[in-house]
């Protein structure tokens, strides 16, 4: 059986201020005043980035306030500039993910050669913003376990996040619930691009956490701009280069030889050995500048290569119900070409004692016996033990470049590709049953903030993601369901529906 999605969102946004919406950006804002509370109209307020020189420059309005939209993550350093007032200069302002910074100066008299210096204190108050969010910083993103390198784990640290119930669509694609609402319900932006895959709505780019900046969820009050979804708001900021050349390395790896057994595992006999189980995560991040202070890159890679057997239990015909002999199925058994009942209590239309003519079996039925092994254990549930090959093969690459061509201008472009080829169980808990999975997906950002003046900006957005998810038999060389006599299945038109297929025992 193959399904393939393969959709394709184009998003467009330009926004003219003062509209206040934006995506995966900050804000700085706030009041001039002098000693005495009064505002100062027409104060020179200039905003610098001193990891890339980035500087936005506008004035005071009549009620002596500014505000700066668009601004990339990151940390700043604020200066507040009048004639007749000392100069003062506000350090390490931190700007988060759609975080409206507020940062107020009362400006002493004085000459304004005259400077005053003030590190930056981050208010436990939020003023600005009613929407309900927390961001998960770069600190956490790197240094908290994850098991797989995703991400999206580190959401159920924010009140109001849970996992999703298990065997649910999004249970194993990185998914959860928010505030009561579906899992299906979330919205995923990356570097402001919806990053949700259409029907199953699960991330549809996944990411390298080592080229991720900072991300947010806010799982309630949106603003405007959060409209589309009724969950949780889930927006990533990838890193950027700066100035300086920086990067980071890892690896991880796992081996069963270093693993103890697990005591509540009864399927490995006691002193047996463990399933092979071996997985290799490696990779990288490295940025810098092109040109200094004007064209900066910023590049990651992550891979892994797994090689694992899973222990499972399944539930297997016995031999004898092959020659028509279901009598160790307690249950009555009816017979379709009888009219009556067929109960414990009236068996006139069952067979009697579940016995089946041998010329009323299917031969298509008898012919999946060769897929099926011998039971090992008493019973018709979980009879058998089964070593299920479970290879799990990544690789990822992502690519930024930020062009400042200069203080109006501010172009980011990204790229980001995952290719996952990997086996995956589908119903009956058997090597014959498995499917042969392969996940890639793609997305791409561009982005440009033009300041039109110190009371006027426009951001132009667009970009795309496609996810191809396709689930193929691994024996699909041959064409089964031809063999058996099955007609009327996609194998009739498809070659890559061919293959064992998919059946179930309950």
């Amino acid at each position: 059986m193959k399904t393939l999605r393969t959709p394709l969102a184009l998003f467009l946004c330009c926004l003219v201020l003062p509209v206040l919406a934006q995506l995966s950006s900050g804000t700085i804002l706030g009041t001039v005043t002098d000693a005495s509370g009064a505002v100062i109209t027409g104060a020179t307020v200039k905003i610098v980035n001193p990891a890339t020189n980035l500087t936005r420059e506008v004035v005071t309005n009549e009620g002596g306030n500014f505000r700066v939209d668009q601004l990339p993550v990151g940390v700043y350093q604020v200066e507040f500039e009048k004639t007749g007032f000392k100069k003062e200069v506000r350090a390490n302002v931190k700007v988060d993910i759609d975080q409206r910074a507020r940062v107020d100066a009362a400006l002493a008299a004085g000459a304004v050669t005259e400077v005053i210096n003030i590190n930056a204190e981050t208010s436990l108050i939020q003023r600005d913003d009613s929407a309900l969010g927390q961001v998960v910083e770069e600190r956490k993103i790197v240094t908290l376990p994850l098991n797989g390198r995703n991400f999206s784990q580190l959401a159920y640290i924010v009140p109001g996040a849970f996992a999703p119930r298990p065997g649910s669509s999004l249970g194993s694609r990185g998914g959860f619930a928010v505030a009561g609402m579906h899992e299906s319900y979330n919205q995923f932006l990356l570097d402001g691009i919806n990053n949700n895959g259409a029907g199953t709505m699960e991330i549809n780019a996944r990411i390298n956490i080592d080229a991720v900046g900072e991300f947010k969820v806010q799982t309630g009050v949106f603003q405007a701009q959060y409209g589309r979804y009724a969950g949780s708001q889930v927006d990533v900021v990838t890193k950027s280069g700066t100035n300086r050349l920086h990067g980071t390395g890892f690896a991880f790896t796992r081996n069963d030889n270093l693993d103890t057994r697990n005591p509540f595992d009864t399927t490995i006999a006691k002193g047996a050995p463990l399933p092979e189980f071996k997985r290799h995560q490696y990779g990288g991040t490295l940025g810098g500048r092109i040109i200094k202070d004007k064209l900066f890159f910023f590049a990651g890679f992550q891979g892994q290569r797994q090689a694992r057997f899973a222990t499972s239990t399944p539930s297997v015909p016995l031999p004898q119900f092959f020659a028509g002999d279901l009598s160790a199925y307690t249950a009555p058994i009816r017979d379709p070409q009888r009219t009556g009942v067929c109960t414990a209590a009236d068996r006139t239309a069952c067979f009697a004692g579940n016995l089946i003519p041998a010329a009323r079996i299917s031969p298509i039925a008898l012919k999946f016996q060769q897929f099926w092994p011998t039971p090992i254990a008493a019973g018709l549930a979980r009879n058998a033990r089964a070593l299920i090959p479970t290879p799990d093969h990544y690789t990822q690459p992502t690519g930024k470049v930020t062009l400042q061509v200069n203080s109006k201008h501010a172009f980011n472009a990204t790229y980001n590709f995952y290719d996952n080829k990997f086996l995956e169980i589908l119903g009956n808990d058997l090597p014959q049953f498995v499917s042969d999975s392969l996940v890639r997906s793609q997305s791409f950002s561009l982005s440009e903030v033009w300041t039109l003046s110190p009371t006027m900006l426009n951001e132009f957005r667009a970009g795309f993601s496609r996810l191809n998810r396709s689930r193929l038999s691994p024996n699909r060389d041959k064409n089964f369901n031809q063999e058996f006599g099955i007609a009327g299945t996609a194998a009739d038109t498809e070659k890559a529906a061919w293959g064992v297929p998919l059946v179930n025992v309950t």
